[in-house]
């Protein structure tokens, strides 16, 4: 028996990297297969001069230690279709090979899709190159059809990851190994077991394979009674250390809630992770790093493996809320349009897990996270409870043809504010108050209001100068003046600015590193002075308008309320300038004036 062995050990050495080339690995798709690619490879084989099966993401590197060390030169870096690397078998002459990344057809290394438009024109008649035309056959069976069209597109979409089964050609698992480790392989009805390079890698006759070399590659077979191959693996040792991360240094959890944390490794080779809590009376973590926060505290966690190798991870439990609310009472949104519903918990910021409910989703659905999707006219309740705490809010959502208008208040504060806030409060309205900075310690209170109440503070200049008159570095210390002033009071900073009168240019504009506003409605109150004149203006404002107003007017205040009286009845919806501004996915930018939205 042992010449038998003897002599397979002896041909195979002989031809062992070229047949390590032309073995399709299933497996090798583990080591091959970026996380941010999910198209796998199922092997690499040599068909002619090309070697095939290629994940996107491949190294050069990569493909050497895998697939052939020392016996294949390729580039370092990330392998391209058409790229060309050099294989030397074992007592044969060196031979190019043309590299072939799965669906990787225009040949720059990636899956787009561009590849798909260029597989598309082939399909309407055009010509694939021999590089594409094998790039492009997905599913390895030799073909480029639509059916490899459709993986590919499948796999852009998210909805498939691409890698083929088992077929004749990729029978053989892989066992990948660090030096002096050891992993078992077990074939049912084998008796006995034989490594093809015992200076590799041994077995014993449990099926247990332990690397003896710092690198390289052979296989392993299983035999039967009569000495005859039943199955083979390869074995691949790879000598790096093996590192573990956690890819986050901290995590802040509520109590009773749980996260689960991802150990993650540097290659394929697999390894226990020991999982341990500085403080069990703070959080525990399981075997498979769920961690259970228990009270409120701070502890480490620390992801450990058997070389010695650790990530920690800093851990703080926040105590549980005891309040939950919608950030709004109503919430207006169009039919196929979304908005999301944001949460105030007590204590501030912290969370846990919520499910929500929508009390008529034929009206409108709510997701995961609380985005509304506005499903067809109508109004509905959406609820949502706390997992851990119980705890339950609601806000009713009209679907509706909404109107968005931001209502702006200039020059305050001022002693007619106060009302004005009131009314907002009571009514769930958001505004945006531009203020002047020597007003706001005559006014704190009032400022601080505005900012615990969840209106957008805008600067409109210190003492109310034309901007035009003063120098950049005056405009610039104005506003750090006045910045100061209510940073140190509520803990806000300006979001946006503008100029008193509206009056800029470019060099103004650029001054102040803060998108700048203007209006697109004019109420004209501080000259008429008149409630009436200021409902009008404010009821016929259209959607998308920015309505310049003052609160330093009597008749300013009576008639925004007026008209707020009559437009809540209807579809308006009354938000900040931001909101209004970024409601099609576009923030604005600093050094840009805006009239509308």
């Amino acid at each position: 028996m042992n010449k038998i062995f003897g002599f397979i050990r002896k041909t195979l050495s002989a031809a062992l990297a070229l047949m390590l080339l032309a073995t399709s690995v299933e497996a090798t798709s583990q080591l091959a297969t970026p996380e941010e690619n999910p198209i796998a490879s199922s092997y690499y084989q040599v068909e002619g001069d090309m070697i095939k099966g290629i994940a996107p993401g491949t190294t050069g590197e990569k493909l050497r230690k895998v697939c052939a060390p020392g016996s294949l030169s390729a580039p370092a870096g990330k392998l391209a279709t058409g790229d060309r690397l050099t294989y030397k078998p074992a007592g044969g002459s060196p031979k190019s090979l043309t590299v072939i990344v799965t669906a990787d057809l225009n040949g720059d290394g990636n899956v787009t899709i561009t590849d798909l438009l260029q597989f598309k024109a082939h399909l309407l008649g055009g010509k694939l190159d021999a590089n594409a035309a094998a790039a492009s056959d997905v599913n390895y069976d030799g073909k480029v059809t639509l059916t490899d069209f459709l993986r590919i597109k499948s796999n852009l979409l998210g909805m498939e990851k691409i890698g083929p089964g088992k077929s004749a050609e990729a029978k053989d698992p892989l066992i990948l190994l660090m030096p002096s480790s050891s992993q078992h392989w077990t074939v049912p009805g084998a008796a006995s077991y034989v490594s093809s390079d015992e200076t590799l890698a041994t077995v014993d006759q449990n099926g247990k394979v332990t690397a003896l070399s710092s690198e390289g590659s052979g296989f392993i077979y299983a035999l039967d009674s009569r000495g005859q191959e039943l199955e083979r693996a390869i074995v691949t040792v790879l000598n790096e250390k093996l590192i573990v991360s956690l890819g986050q240094s901290s995590m802040r959890l509520a109590m009773g809630n749980t996260a689960n944390l991802k150990a993650n490794l540097n290659h394929p080779v697999q390894a226990k992770v020991s999982w341990a809590s500085a403080d069990s009376q703070v959080a525990t973590v399981a075997d498979d790093g769920t961690v259970h926060a228990l009270r409120a505290g701070t502890t480490v966690i620390t992801a450990q493996l058997p070389n010695g190798s650790k990530a920690q991870l800093a851990l703080t439990v926040a105590p549980p809320i005891t309040a939950v609310k919608t950030e709004r009472k109503l919430y207006k949104v169009k039919p196929d349009h979304t908005k999301k519903i944001n949460l105030l918990t007590t204590p501030a910021g912290e969370t846990e897990i919520f499910t929500w409910q929508s009390s008529d989703p034929a009206v409108a659905r709510v997701s995961d996270d609380g985005t509304i999707t506005g499903v067809t006219y109508g109004t509905a309740t959406i609820t949502v409870t706390g997992k851990y705490s119980g705890l339950t809010a609601s806000c009713d959502v009209k679907i509706c043809d909404v109107k968005q208008v931001a209502l702006t208040f200039d020059d305050g504060p001022s002693g007619y504010s106060a009302k004005l806030l009131d009314y907002l409060k009571k009514n769930d309205i958001r505004v945006t108050f531009f203020l002047v900075g020597n007003r706001m310690d005559m006014f704190s209170d009032t400022v601080k209001r505005e900012v615990a109440e969840g209106h957008e503070i805008g600067y409109h200049s210190y003492a109310h100068k034309m901007q035009a008159g003063l120098s950049d570095a005056q405009i610039k210390s104005d506003f750090e003046k006045s910045n100061k002033i209510l940073k140190e009071m509520t803990g806000a900073e300006f979001t946006l600015w503008r100029t008193p009168g509206g009056n800029y240019n470019d060099r103004i504009l650029n001054a102040i590193a803060l998108p700048h506003i203007m209006w697109s409605v004019d109420t004209q109150d501080w000259k008429n002075r008149n409630s009436y004149s200021v409902y009008v203006s404010v009821k016929n404002a259209k959607d998308g308008d920015i309505v310049l107003m003052h609160d330093l007017y009597s008749s300013t205040v009576t008639g925004t309320i007026q008209a707020l009286e009559e437009m809540q009845k209807g579809d308006y919806e009354f938000v900040t300038v931001t909101e209004l501004l970024s409601r099609n996915g576009t923030v604005p930018q600093p050094g840009v004036s805006y009239a509308r939205g």
